[in-house]
């Protein structure tokens, strides 16, 4: 049973801010692990190199074990670096939610002015664009996380991320959605 329905627009800020997040929460405990792994590598390789200096293997995978360990840590700055031009392709897109007891389904809203990017058939007429698959998440998935801030909600999944404005929705629906998400809330 639906409990409630809004739509919001794409807002370029807090989706960082969100992603962030996401960032956090699915991302981090690897981050971590790659890094003990690697350099616990590196420090074997450090042990055979102040034994045998002249141990050129040992140089080698030690710098590529310390490689390893900086771009795990640098990589998600590059993602971000690469992902902020790209959404402003979307800062007119807008999107309509439902969230029910169990679940919360999404679907994106194109502009008109998505329309210009249309390609053209053999006859030089506009194909249509295909409509975005609608969206569904479980709240009983296991990866599912919900997070709360002053400026957003995010719904997180491994896979998926649903990153909602506060100030698209009134005090009336956050406080809602809250109540419907209060066990799977994480800090």
């Amino acid at each position: 049973m639906e409990k409630t329905s809004f739509e919001f627009s794409f807002d370029k800020d807090v989706w960082l801010k969100g992603y962030e997040i996401y960032n956090r929460l699915y991302r981090k405990r690897k981050k971590i692990i790659y890094t003990a792994v690697f350099g616990v590598l590196a420090i074997l390789f450090l042990q055979q190199i102040i034994m045998n200096p002249s141990y050129g293997v040992g140089w080698v995978c030690m710098a590529i074990s310390l490689g390893v360990v900086a771009a795990v840590w640098l990589n998600p700055l590059f993602e971000r670096k690469k992902i902020e031009p790209a959404l402003d392709a979307l800062k007119d897109d807008k999107y309509s939610v439902s969230i029910y007891d169990n679940k919360y389904t999404v679907k994106t809203i194109l502009p008109e002015s998505d329309n210009e990017f249309l390609e053209t058939d053999e006859n030089g007429e506009r194909i249509p664009l295909e409509p975005i698959p609608e969206t569904s998440v479980s709240f009983e998935d296991k990866d599912f996380k919900a997070v709360i801030t002053d400026e957003l909600i995010g719904m997180f999944t491994a896979n998926t991320q649903c990153i909602i404005p506060k100030k698209c929705l009134d005090e009336e629906k956050i406080k809602l959605i809250e109540d419907l998400l209060k066990d799977r809330i994480v800090k």
